[in-house]
Parts: structure tokens; sequence; C-alpha cells
């Protein structure tokens, strides 16, 4: 009767149109109802035995994408329940807005067999949580998506908006795409978004150091890729230049020569603006060649209203299927974040998320887990900069001004008398005197020269 209890529960469960999931404590997907397909446009088919990791860089289409939502926080698997707001991706590529009440449930027979319950229903307000951050970052990169087609950025804040909508131009066309800014501001993941979300993503992109190769490792690359080019190879898409204000004349040359030739497209980045360059020091050819497109990324102080996506996808990107998943970072650590000015810009911010990734066993980071590297800039930036001190050759300009403006007044302005109480000849009194800017002391403004020298 028992047994005939539980199939008739089950296929109730499975059969229901009040959208309803289960996962092991594996988090893998043990149902998925009729209600969830309906909802999600996936059949349980596909979802049931999918094991279920957060990610913020796949697109709605993807079954992955579901799953991640399908998530739980890991305070459910302590046995706390939890309610989410999240973005549920569809597998048209739509997305809608609900909410998820995960429920522990552990079975009465003392088994240790662990569930956890899932249940789809409306969105509800919710007080402002790591949770409900993560909830705006959804929203935001669902948004994106939407608006641009891409995906695996931040753009909050307006610097980052110009730059969204200058990549959604640049992944629809072949023009050659500069981009300028500090180091670690992240120019490369945006030429290789650009890349990837382009009719070329099936191509190679080639990155190209400038600055840390070696003369003969640039000029071996150029000239096997002519080569290549000549024997008309159809596999390369994109040739990124990183830091190309770096390369030599004759290198630039070799690049001004290849940059006609068909298939590739060109990118590259720099720290200067190449405007600023002189001829002697950039092909002007050259960078109307490259510059078809200019984007000018911000630096991470410039952007705080990114930093909470950036943080929660760096940590997405490190949540493994069969590993204790990390939500995100508590309010506390969000503060010190915004708090700090981030010389490294986000490759500095990526390296703390990874350090504190690792120090934290699951759940959520906290300050605790921050590591030591992050500590030490948050309290040298929170020492005031001393007041810079009188160089060993300032001071030793300020005394012989003074002491030749001395002479001179003993000696009522005669030079040659001045000489002989200085002890030096009077060539060398005048040639002081000239590097001193003294050459015009006379008589009635002496004592105000001698004032200000005297301070």
């Amino acid at each position: 009767m028992a047994t005939r209890t539980r199939r008739g529960l089950a296929t109730w469960l499975t059969n229901s149109l009040t959208p309803i999931f289960v996962l092991d404590d594996r988090r893998v997907v043990l149902v998925f109802n009729r209600g969830c397909e309906e909802l999600t446009q996936w059949p349980m088919g596909e979802v049931i035995g999918k094991t279920c990791v957060r990610r913020s860089d796949l697109v709605p289409q993807e079954l992955g994408a579901l799953t991640s939502v399908l998530t739980p926080p890991a305070t459910v698997f302590e046995g706390a329940p939890a309610q989410l707001n999240i973005v549920c991706p569809r597998r048209d590529g739509s997305t809608c807005e609900r909410s998820i009440w995960f429920l522990p449930l552990s079975d009465a027979d003392g088994s240790g067999k662990f569930r956890v319950l899932g249940l789809f229903g409306d969105v509800m307000p919710l007080p402002s949580t790591a949770e409900h951050r993560r909830y705006e970052v959804s929203r935001h990169l669902a948004d994106l998506h939407q608006r641009y087609g891409i995906q695996r950025m931040a753009a909050v804040s307006p610097a980052m908006q110009r730059v969204a909508s200058q990549v959604a131009l640049a992944r629809r066309s072949d023009s050659s795409i500069h981009f300028q800014g500090d180091l670690g501001t992240g120019k490369e993941h945006l030429a290789r978004l650009i890349h990837y979300a382009s009719p070329r993503r099936t191509q190679r992109f080639l990155p190209v150091r400038c600055e840390t190769a070696s003369h003969f490792e640039i000029h071996r690359f150029l000239q096997r890729l002519t080569e290549q080019i000549e024997d008309g190879a159809e596999d390369i898409g994109t040739v990124y230049l990183n830091r190309v204000d770096q390369l030599s004349r004759d290198h630039q040359e070799q690049v001004l020569a290849m940059t006609s030739l068909e298939p590739i497209r060109w990118m590259s980045s720099s720290f200067n603006k190449l405007d600023d360059l002189r001829e002697e020091e950039f092909s002007e050819e050259l960078r109307y060649r490259l510059t078809s497109i200019v984007v000018d990324v911000p630096v991470l102080k410039r952007r705080h209203a990114d930093l909470p996506i950036l943080v929660q996808q760096f940590i997405d990107e490190r949540n493994l299927p069969q590993e204790p998943q990390r939500d995100g970072v508590s309010s506390e650590v969000e503060s010190l974040f915004l708090s700090y000015d981030w010389p490294g810009n986000v490759e500095e911010l990526e390296r703390v998320v990874a350090g504190a990734y690792e120090n934290c066993p699951q759940g959520m980071i906290g300050v605790a887990h921050l590591p030591w590297e992050f500590r030490a800039g948050l309290d040298a930036q929170c020492v005031p900069r001393p007041v810079r001190a009188e160089t060993l050759d300032e001071s030793l300009e300020r005394y012989e001004r003074r002491i030749i403006i001395e002479a001179l007044q003993r000696a009522n302005f005669n030079r040659t008398l001045a000489a002989e109480l200085l002890g030096i000849p009077r060539p060398k009194l005048y040639r002081r005197l000239e590097a001193l800017g003294l050459t015009n002391v006379q008589a009635d403004n002496s004592s105000e020269i001698s004032r200000d020298n005297m301070q």
C-alpha cells in the first residue's frame, strides 16, 4: 500500500502543472515536471540527470543557463530553506522572472539521503542580500544579451554602456578595432568577446604580445602568418596586436603590408593613445589602418557600478560540477571592494576573487577569505601619502644661493670682491650666478631676493 502511494505521488508530481523540480545532494536533477517543461520549454528528458552549477556566462538558450538558476544556495544543504528571485531562461532564448523556493528534505527513516525540493512562483520582494544582488546580476546580463547580443560583460556604468554599444557595432562588421586604456582594464577580453560573437567565431583568434615577445619571435610570427595567408589559409579569423605601440618600425612596416590582405580582421590595443605618438614612433598610415573603430576602455575605479557583476562572473567561472559551490561575496566584502582604488584594474580584481575563492570552502565568501595581498593594498591605501621632502640637490642649491647673495651684499655687489670673499675664481662665480638665475641681482632688490632665498 505504501509503495502504491509513493508511486501515485511520484506520478502526480511529474504530471503536475505547478513547476516543481527535485535535486539530490550532488545537485543532480531527479525530477523536472510538466509545469517546469511548460515554463522553460525544455523537455524533462534533457534536464533530468544534469548537475546544477552556478554560471553567469551562458546565453539563455543553453541548457547550462537553466541548470544554473536551479542551483540552490549552500545554506540549503545545511538544512535552511531559501528563496531566490531568478531570471529564468527559456529554450527559445527568451526569459521570464520568477522566484524559487528551495526546501531541504531528508528521509525520515534515517538513511541519510538528502533532497532539495524546488518550487517556482511569482517574484517576491527580497531584502538586500547577496542572493538579491545575484538576481540583479542575472537581470543585467539578460538585458545585455537582449540589447547588444553579447554575454560575459559588465556594463551598468555609463562608461561601459558606451563600450557595449561599440562592441555590438564591431561584432557585426569586419572593420579594424583598436582598444586604448590603462593596463589590466580588460582590452583583450573585449577583443575576444567581439571575435567569438561575430561570424568569425569558428576561426582562430591569434594574440601577439608586442611588448613581451622578442624581436625575433614577432618577426617569425608575422612571416609565418604571411605565408599562411598566401597559401590560402581560411582558419585565421582575427589577429590581435596587444600593446601595438611597442612594435618596432620594421615590424610596423610588416604589419602595414599585411593589413590589406584578406581575410584577416585586425584588432589592437595600446596603453598610450596612438594619436599622441610622433610619426617617428608610430607609422601614421598603420595608425589609420588599425583604428577604424576606437574604444576607450575605462579604469575600474570609474565603473564601480559594474564591480558586483564582475565579481559574480569571476566566481561563477570557477564553480565546477563535482565541487562545492561558492554563492557570492558578503555585503562586507562588497563594501571593501567598492572602497578600494584597484590600481591593477579588472585583472587585479580577478586575482583577488580567485584567491578568496580558494580560501573559501563553500557558500559565501567573507572578509576572512580575502587574500593578504588585497588586505595589504587596502591598508596601504588608508595611509596618507607623505609630503614630498626637499631633495639633496634642492637643499644644496638653496644654501649656495644664500651664501652667494650674502657675499654680494657684503661686497656691495662688487663681484670681484665677492669672489674673493667666497674663495673662488671670478669666472666660477659668474658661472654659478648664471646657473642660479642671479645674474641680474642689484643692490635695490637684493634684500627681497635674499629674503626669498633665506626662507
